[in-house]
């Protein structure tokens, strides 16, 4: 929930260790810039990765696929609270959360 006394610093934020730009990140993005020079130059993209056995297609990962499952829909109601205002986004937060 909303804690007004703790403060955070945009760089503080953008440099975790999660947010920065690791080796799957990179690979993602090799990825899709290969896909889209593959769409307007294919016959080039192929023969060149065809051609030469040591490089390999850049392809995303699979990470932490999750298994398929059914889950269950709740439609909500109407929510007549004003989220203009702190306590009326609190209301709006008990409404979905607790009713």
């Amino acid at each position: 929930m909303l804690n007004n006394t703790r403060q955070f610093k945009l760089d503080k934020v953008v440099n975790t260790a999660r947010n920065k730009f690791n080796n799957l990140q990179k690979r993602i993005s090799i990825s899709f810039i290969t896909d889209a020079i593959q769409c307007a130059y294919p016959t080039v993209v192929n023969s060149i990765f065809n051609s030469n056995a040591d490089i390999e297609y850049p392809r995303i990962l699979a990470v932490n696929v999750l298994p398929y499952r059914k889950i269950e829909h709740v439609t909500l109601g109407p929510i007549l609270d004003s989220k203009a205002s702190i306590n009326g986004n609190y209301r709006v937060m008990e409404n979905i959360f607790l009713d």
